[in-house]
């Protein structure tokens, strides 16, 4: 058994190859095919379809490293309330993320094509909560983003602040379901 291990170039024109034989070339072999075993293990496929896989996981890094900027929906899982206020509706959203750009988005899909609507978006990691809030335009002159997010850190020892359309701020709470069900209160107070 005669197997090429590596080949290089040594000059213009001049190759050289490097191989093993025997014994050494069926351990080598061996070796090669216990490693591809692992990869098919780790990836859950089979041996004619590692290199797709490895492809497809590379263009997901790629993706993912360039901050998730391509077009569509978010992969975050959320559970949403909404709960009418006065003459608007508040969206009281639990997302499993603690990136911030990952709350901006969805604050702006909840709130795009969307009249009469305050979005509240929490995340809650052990006790932290981060929140992001965003205010429709038609009801800006009422109720501000940064007057909820205000309040509602607030009630969690927190601080935040922002603009009238887009606020975000952080706190702690150990009790998340009482929290979470304080807000529509503290939003109806403001309005």
């Amino acid at each position: 058994m005669f197997t090429i291990v590596n080949e290089s170039s040594v000059s213009s024109g001049v190759r050289r190859i490097e191989a093993v034989t025997g014994s050494r070339a069926v351990e080598l072999m061996l070796e090669i095919r216990n490693q591809l075993q692992d990869v098919q293990g780790i990836l859950n496929v089979g041996a004619s379809q590692v290199s797709s896989k490895v492809k497809d996981l590379i263009k997901e890094n790629k993706s993912l490293k360039k901050g998730g900027k391509t077009k569509g929906k978010s992969s975050v899982d959320v559970k949403e309330s909404i709960h009418k206020i006065n003459d608007f509706d508040l969206a009281v959203i639990q997302a499993d993320t603690q990136n911030i750009q990952d709350l901006r988005q969805l604050v702006d899909q909840s709130k795009k094509d969307q009249s009469q609507k305050c979005v509240l978006i929490l995340s809650h990691h052990d006790s932290k909560v981060v929140m992001v809030c965003g205010v429709t335009n038609d009801i800006q002159k009422s109720l501000s983003a940064n007057d909820v997010i205000q309040a509602v850190a607030k009630s969690i020892n927190g601080k935040g602040g922002g603009r009238k359309d887009f606020a975000q701020g952080a706190g702690e709470s150990n009790n998340q379901e009482e929290f979470v069900n304080s807000i529509p209160d503290i939003v109806q107070s403001l309005a």
